[in-house]
């Protein structure tokens, strides 16, 4: 008979398990906590009778007013309100391309839809993808000078563009100027429950309300999305140079634990790639320790590093993180290291 094999540990924990630890916690290390049903409502109940109004397949009510309010702070001529940001990114590609007559678009090597999207633009709209620039670096002019044939448009995949602001020091609108069109988030940074905005000229938008129908994305009532993007947006964005504060206080105080390196250092935004040497086994059951003695979520799991026996977590600091000092952050990463 065959030797048996050694029982391999889990990089990460189960889906079931992983929900159990949630539930029982009631702190969260990353972003803005364990939400509930309750918080959303809670927080869709800071807007005006007047403002929480229903549309009609997209049309009107909370939904107009949240991408009137969008265009204006990103000074775009217009805008609109999609469910999911896979689709607002393989239709904003869409229709550049139909639009000059080509199927190349560029895109950095670790872009969404490279990655996450199950190659869609190339399935479903029959474009061709380009990788520019080196994968652990950021693209450069210089990497979109040296493609030797034209490219359909230029496009910001804007979903976290909302951290940006205190680290450029600049408008969003002078950020969202240098771009056809753009897309940004209401779920990432801000706690919406789902949905983003594509922006652009007034044309580009109406056609890409065409290709949010065909895409499914019309639903009969948009407005519950809508509404916790707007409150989202006006309780939260306001605080970001806040949560960016604190995110540098954080790093501080976790470049000083060994094994323990922040990127980039300081944080240019509220978030940062926390690289620890420690073993899969070892952030598991530091999880676990965390959830279980302290009602402290961390993280599912690590992910891992080029370098062999690093890993990486990514921490985001938003309401929950503003609760923890950085003391008790970095206590709490020293947890995910070998003991």
């Amino acid at each position: 008979m065959p030797p048996k094999r050694a029982a391999t540990q889990p990089e990460n924990l189960s889906a079931d398990e992983r929900r159990a630890l949630r539930a029982a916690c009631d702190r969260a290390l990353s972003g803005h906590g364990l939400r509930t049903p309750a918080n959303t409502l809670s927080e869709i109940g800071t807007l005006s009778p007047d403002e929480l109004t229903v549309d009609l397949y997209g049309d009107g009510g909370v939904v107009a007013l949240l991408e009137e309010e969008v265009r204006a702070l990103l000074g775009k001529p217009a805008a609109v309100f999609m469910p999911s940001g896979t689709m607002i990114q393989q239709i904003a590609l869409r229709i550049h391309a139909d639009r000059r007559q080509l199927r190349v678009v560029a895109s950095h090597p670790t872009c969404h839809m490279e990655l996450h999207e199950d190659k869609a633009y190339q399935r479903l709209h029959g474009l061709i993808g380009r990788p520019v620039g080196d994968a652990r670096a950021l693209m450069t002019v210089a990497d979109l000078e040296r493609i030797p044939e034209p490219l359909a448009a230029v496009h910001l995949d804007g979903a976290r563009l909302w951290q940006c602001g205190p680290f450029y020091d600049r408008p969003l609108s002078d950020i969202a100027a240098l771009f056809d069109t753009v897309y940004v988030s209401f779920y990432k940074d801000l706690g919406g429950t789902a949905g983003g905005m594509l922006l652009g000229d007034a044309e580009v938008i109406a056609e890409a309300r065409e290709w949010r129908h065909r895409h499914g994305g019309t639903l009969f009532n948009l407005w519950p999305y809508a509404a916790t993007g707007l409150a989202g947006l006006r309780l939260r964005l306001p605080r970001m140079g806040a949560y960016v504060e604190h995110a540098r206080a954080i790093a501080a105080a976790l470049s000083a634990i060994d094994g323990v390196e922040v990127v980039p250092s300081p944080p240019q935004t509220p978030m940062m790639h926390i690289y620890l040497r420690t073993t899969p086994a070892a952030v598991i059951a530091g999880v676990r320790r965390l959830a279980t003695e302290q009602r402290l979520w961390a993280f599912g799991g690590s992910v891992a590093a080029d370098t062999p026996g690093i890993r990486s977590v990514e921490l985001t600091v938003g309401e929950a993180t503003l609760a923890l000092s950085p003391e008790e952050v970095a206590s709490a990463v020293r947890s995910l290291l070998p003991s």
